[in-house]
């Protein structure tokens, strides 16, 4: 009988070392290298195109290299491969000089259509279409439709706040003021020349903006939900860990947002908490059946998570690769890839990664809770 249960155990074991294998994550892959250069980006699911056949991503040429938001500001190219990771080619240089931090991120308007920095590029023609000069709009996140682009002004004082393009116009479109922030900075006791527009998220079916004000005299964020005429639908107050008032917030659906700040959670559009999504975790992302989110921690561990909606358990699918914090990790559209930046210990400059969760995902989406 002692043999039997001896038995039984291996076998037990055997089953979930072998569970265990087909459950891990791939090796990340390094998704371009350059040998003086960085690359760098912001998700949000903004690096692959719609159709999921190319990325862009952002890469710093030389060997000095901005140091994050404190570096001095340098100009980046914006580059284009195949989802295989062939056919890199240069889209064409920004005109914004940048500390390789910030709310600048490169949105895919369509699949042969890209914008950044006030830019569109069109990939058929490899060709600029138009650019804005002077005070350069600032994609923050995807379009609800190819004609419809919330863009930030935070350059010219004269016409700070959010805006949106029509990013397909064939010549240089009108910028459309949402809100300029002289109705918002009144809620918290600020100025209009200390405050700045930054983050901005629309919910999916365009009804609600979630946006962020950057006051620097009070060196503090400060988010409200708008309605899209820029009226204040809710004022959600400063930023502080664990509470859905800074820049990383994404929507859950129309009506509540995720926020992860330090302690993650789900909260309502007055900020109220709905639940806990983690003990901890930054920077998250949601995967498009809203089964999967994925998260980083940089300050006691450097290390990148993916996370079962609703489940206490967690997979770190970094690898090998020290993550580098403040860099947002994100799902590609359809699930199957987690993008984010960090450097093997071999390798001599950052760069983005791609790590394929797909035998985590399928798996335990197909088992019974």
């Amino acid at each position: 009988m002692d043999r039997f249960y001896a038995l039984c155990g291996l076998l037990v074991a055997i089953s979930l070392t072998q569970t265990s294998h087909a459950q891990s994550p791939s090796e990340p892959e390094r998704i371009y290298s350059g040998s003086l250069s960085q690359t760098k980006t912001y998700m949000h699911q903004f690096v692959d195109s719609p159709d999921g056949s190319k990325y862009a991503f952002r890469y710093f040429p030389g060997e000095d290299q901005p140091k994050g938001r404190k570096g001095s500001a340098s100009p980046c190219e914006i580059w284009i491969c195949n989802s295989d990771l062939t056919g890199h080619y240069k889209a064409f240089t920004s005109s914004i000089g940048e500390g390789g931090h910030g709310s600048s991120v490169i949105a895919w308007v369509t699949d042969d259509l890209i914008f950044y920095g006030g830019v569109s590029f069109q990939l058929s023609t490899r060709e600029i279409r138009w650019k804005f000069e002077g005070a350069l709009p600032v994609a923050r996140n995807t379009p609800v439709s190819p004609h419809k682009l919330y863009v930030n002004l935070r350059r010219d004082p004269e016409r700070k706040g959010w805006y949106w393009i029509d990013p397909s116009s064939p010549s240089k479109p009108e910028l459309r003021l949402v809100n300029d922030m002289r109705n918002l900075v009144s809620h918290y006791g600020g100025t209009w020349e200390d405050a700045g527009a930054t983050y901005l998220y629309q919910n999916p079916s365009d009804t609600k903006l979630y946006v962020v004000v950057y006051d620097s005299a009070k060196r503090q964020e400060f988010a409200f939900v708008l309605n899209t005429d820029g009226s204040v639908h809710s004022y959600l107050g400063h930023n502080r860990v664990g509470y859905c008032a800074n820049g990383h917030v994404l929507w859950y659906d129309d009506e509540s947002l995720m926020a992860g700040n330090q302690k993650p959670g789900r909260f309502d559009l007055e900020g109220n908490l709905i639940e806990w999504l983690a003990p901890k975790g930054n920077h998250i992302s949601l995967s498009h059946d809203k089964q999967w989110w994925v998260g980083d921690i940089y300050r006691d561990t450097l290390e990148v998570r993916l996370h079962r909606y609703g489940a206490e358990d967690y997979v770190v699918i970094s690898g090998d690769v020290e993550y580098f914090g403040d860099f947002h990790p994100s799902f590609s559209r359809d699930g199957r890839y987690v993008f984010f930046q960090g450097k093997r210990a071999s390798e001599p400059h950052p760069g983005v990664y791609r790590v394929d969760v797909s035998a985590i995902t399928q798996a335990k989406s197909s088992a019974t809770p």
